[in-house]
């Protein structure tokens, strides 16, 4: 008899370490890379789970203050200066006044511009916070690279040599239109030259925090230096606009 409940013992615990055994390993299997992510990042597969999230987390939330200040800046600040040239046009001398007009177009494309292409890591960071912790640990990480990689690429279309061409093309066109239109072809020349400084000047200075941040994510180095930044937005002054530099060290 108590040999039978020897063995009925032994055969229970086996079957309970049995049950445990793949369990615990399925806990701890890793959980899988984007494949956009995998193929260019051997060391991130020694991460933890929890310590990748939290990377991709801090980063975006980071990311989002100078995203937004950029396109609010910029949105705010072209927005006002279309409507202080459209305001000034019918009170101008009517000769001039097509070059009021005509610069109010081009300052309310850019403010278009930026309400409508809002920087990517913004909507993604929102729809992260309204997911929340729902699903496991695997599929929360699968959502935050996926959300990581698509805010990464915006950024880098928003450098992309082709914004350059399309920027100073639009602003020629509307200096053509001045000139041609209007008659005033050194207006023109100006208003165009003008538009697609400032255009270039919007590029260059979009922030790109996201893409720096995938390429250490890559690297699997998740350590925090400081760096420095800086910025350049439109000011808008009681007799004019300007541009207004900030920075932090």
């Amino acid at each position: 008899m108590a040999s039978t409940r020897a063995r009925s013992l032994c055969l229970g615990l086996a079957l309970t370490l049995g049950a445990v055994a793949p369990a615990s390993a399925a806990a701890a299997a890793p959980c899988p890379i984007d494949p956009e992510i995998a193929p260019h990042a051997p060391a991130l597969a020694q991460q933890r789970a929890e310590a990748r999230l939290a990377f991709i987390r801090g980063r975006m939330d980071a990311a989002a203050k100078p995203s937004r200040q950029w396109a609010l800046g910029w949105g705010v600040g072209l927005g006002l200066i279309a409507v202080a040239q459209a305001a000034a046009a019918p009170f101008v001398h009517p000769e001039e006044a097509p070059d009021f007009w005509m610069g109010a177009l081009q300052a309310a494309i850019g403010a278009g511009e930026r309400a409508i292409f809002i920087p990517h890591v913004l909507i993604e960071r929102r729809r992260q916070r309204k997911r929340g912790a729902k699903g496991d640990l695997c599929a929360q990480l699968a959502a935050a690279e996926h959300a990581f990689v698509h805010s990464a690429k915006w950024e880098r279309r928003g450098k992309a040599l082709w914004q350059h061409a399309l920027s100073i093309a639009v602003n020629a066109a509307v200096g053509v239109a001045l000139g041609v239109g209007f008659g005033r072809q050194v207006q023109g020349a100006r208003v165009g030259t003008v538009g697609a400084t400032v255009g270039e000047v919007m590029i260059i200075t979009q922030p790109t925090p996201v893409m720096k941040s995938l390429e250490r994510y890559r690297s699997g180095a998740f350590a925090t230096t400081p760096t420095a930044s800086w910025g350049v937005r439109p000011m808008v002054l009681w007799r004019g606009a300007g541009l207004a530099f900030g920075g932090r060290l």
